[in-house]
């Protein structure tokens, strides 16, 4: 089968699945009368506009086992379409040979669309740009003759942190929602009513939606000045509106969302280590072997480029080279060390002299190259110097997408007594991928390929692994890396990705120290986990840990205009249930779990934000008491913002009077 008639068939069949009443998947659908068209104002089914509110979801990047939760999750959101990629060199890795099974299953992942009444939209490709090597191109003949990487490296496929957004983290799952579904209850008149536009003022303007014969109006104010809070007249009634911000008004008057003034309450993550998961903690280790010049098989005069010698099967490259020093080549004096100097133009790099690890190298987001200065032990007789050089993924768009350059452009060794030595033109050799690539030694077939041992700290280029239960109840499951610096983590012997927690933000913090296990990949008990660090880490320190969002809080201030009114649907339009006068906030706990304890309680102006609020100026002690009596034992209860109900002095200078709670939900106490 070609790859031409590969896509045919494929979209024959997606198309078909994205119809509503589909049976079979037919060439000839369309001459049944099913037909998708759009205009400059939408996209239209059998003739009929329609409202597609699409969240991307990529098939590969998470188990099939989550699929049905991330869809749910999405629905609940206010979607109504996902949209996702073909992932063609997943689905190619060679030409001529395809691979639609497991998470690779499309057909079945857009069934399950349908099967939650949602539409799917298919973006066939074969060119993705989704932080995807190569744009998927890899397979595809006549572009770049290699193997796809997430074909013989799974654990790049998967999403680090699927399972934390699945959580869809408050307050911008319920504020979308909201917005999601205050446009849709006025569907009608966006997609045919008469519009109409209009400027208000400096950076104000208004755009409406109005169908006269059925009594219905939807308007969009927007605020397009920067921090410029202020009032406008439409059609003869004052709006207040945020800097940049658009307030929806239903019926044209009544202010019913905007996008600025956030009322949905906020969440923070728990992470709870659970004793299940900590008393296994004993490691064993399994040291890469540095190879030697004379033991490779591909030399050359100069070292070669990267990407070419690994073909992004791996992605790792081992350089090497051996030189011999005499004794009056070595600095005289004992507090002076020869410096390692390497320009590499890949992504990182770790190197050794006779063995010993003497440091890493990497480049940048901005640069990706970068230079390599260590200082080295070197002695009389052959010396050996070997790199680790890695990748950290390919690029995924650009002219020069097939041209991928990469490795050792310079070595030199400076002070020596002698000089400077040129190892560039010195003889090197070449070994792809790792050795515990290539015996699959993260898998249970090939762990026994290789001699264990108890593991030590602070090892470069070294194996891990341990065993662990199953924490209990359905939270996501995390390993905390803070511990470890720079390599791959795989659990069951599926790959969970790479971490890089040597990789340091301005503050000095990891760029990231969480990564997701997903929990299909985990079984009660004796789940195998295995780390390949590069750099040097301290693996008893990973932490298998689960996470909640029992934190949950609201921090609105009475100083907001009254101007939002509660609102339910009702058919095609937005029922006003009344005029909410008083700026108020809700506390929802998750499902199962009540509110047991209130963190924090302020009115006047608390600092901080969910998770480290602190109390500001204008505080009223009252407001704690006040908070635990609405909220202690329930559910969910309703606070209002109103400086009298907690005893606040409105006339405090400078006072936003804010209210600002944090409570922690929890299952309900039981009787001893």
């Amino acid at each position: 089968m070609t790859v031409v008639r590969a896509v045919a068939v494929l979209v024959a069949a997606a198309v078909a699945l994205l119809l509503p009443g589909w049976a079979a998947a037919e060439w000839n659908l369309t001459t049944k009368g099913t037909i998708v068209t759009y205009d400059g104002r939408s996209l239209m089914i059998d003739g009929k506009r329609d409202l597609f509110f699409s969240g991307a979801i990529h098939y590969p990047r998470s188990p099939p086992e989550m699929w049905p939760k991330l869809i749910k999750r999405a629905k609940e959101g206010g979607l109504n379409a996902i949209e996702t990629y073909v992932f063609w060199n997943a689905h190619e890795p060679e030409p001529g040979k395809y691979n639609f099974e497991g998470g690779l299953d499309l057909i079945k992942y857009i069934k399950m669309i349908q099967d939650h009444d949602m539409y799917a939209i298919v973006r066939i490709g074969p060119f993705i740009q989704a932080e995807w090597n190569h744009g998927s191109l890899l397979a595809m003949e006549g572009i770049v003759e290699t193997h796809g990487h997430c074909v013989t490296k799974i654990s790049l496929c998967f999403g680090l942190r699927i399972g934390l957004h699945s959580m869809c983290k408050e307050p911008k799952f319920g504020h979308l929602r909201d917005l999601h579904n205050v446009i849709r209850s006025y569907q009608k008149a966006f997609l045919t009513g008469e519009h109409s536009s209009e400027i208000l003022g400096q950076g104000y303007e208004a755009h409406t939606f109005e169908l006269p014969e059925e009594n219905m109006c939807l308007s969009f104010l927007s605020n397009n000045n920067t921090g410029e809070d202020g009032t406008v007249i439409f059609r003869g009634e004052k709006h207040y509106v945020p800097s940049r911000s658009v307030s929806i008004l239903a019926e044209c008057k009544h202010v019913v969302y905007n996008t600025k003034r956030v009322f949905v309450q906020h969440s923070e993550r728990s992470f709870h280590t659970s004793e299940v998961t900590s008393k296994t903690n004993s490691w064993e280790m399994y040291s890469e072997p540095i190879p030697k010049y004379h033991k490779t098989t591909v030399r050359t005069k100069e070292p070669l480029e990267q990407y070419n010698q690994t073909k992004d099967a791996s992605d790792y490259l081992w350089y090497t080279t051996s030189f011999r020093l005499e004794s009056d080549d070595l600095p005289f004096r004992g507090d002076i060390r020869p410096v390692l100097q390497v320009k590499s133009t890949a992504h990182s790099m770790i190197g050794f002299a006779n063995d010993a690890f003497v440091g890493s190298g990497r480049g940048s987001k901005q640069v990706k190259g970068f230079m390599f200065e260590k200082p080295v032990d070197l002695k009389v007789g052959v010396n050996h110097i070997t790199f680790l050089s890695s990748t950290m993924g390919m690029k995924d768009s650009g002219g020069e997408l097939a041209e991928v350059k990469g490795g050792i452009q310079e070595c030199l060794i400076q002070g020596l007594n002698t000089g400077t030595l040129d190892l560039q033109v010195n003889g090197w050799g070449h070994k792809a991928a790792l050795e515990g690539e290539d015996k699959e030694i993260y898998l249970k077939k090939g762990m026994g390929k290789v001699q264990w041992k108890p593991a030590e700290n602070d090892r470069a280029a070294t194996w891990y692994k341990r065993y662990f239960d199953e924490p209990d109840g359905d939270d996501p499951v995390v390993l905390d890396m803070s511990s470890m610096s720079k390599g791959m983590i795989f659990v069951n012997g599926k790959g969970v990705g790479r971490y890089w927690t040597s990789y340091r933000t301005m503050a000095g913090t990891p760029s990231q120290a969480l990564y997701h296990i997903p929990r299909p990949f985990l079984k009660s008990k004796g789940n195998r986990l295995v780390v390949f660090e590069e750099e040097l880490g301290k693996p008893d320190g990973i932490l298998v840990q689960t996470v909640t969002r029992d934190d949950i809080c609201v921090l609105l201030s009475e100083h907001n205009p009254a101007q939002i009114k509660t609102w339910d649907t009702d058919g095609d339009k937005i029922k006003l249930i009344a005029e909410d006068h008083s700026t108020r906030g809700t506390l929802s706990c998750p499902s199962e779990k009540t509110i047991q304890e209130v963190v924090f309680a302020s009115f006047g102006n608390p600092e901080g934000m969910c998770g480290n609020f602190t109390v500001g100026t204008c505080h009223t002690p009252d407001a704690q008491q006040v908070v635990e009596k609405e909220c202690l034992g329930k559910p969910s209860c309703v606070l209002p913002v109103e400086h009298m109900v907690y005893g606040a002095d409105i006339d405090c200078p400078s006072t936003t009077a804010t209210l600002g709670v944090q409570v922690r939900c929890s299952s309900e106490k039981k009787d001893a």
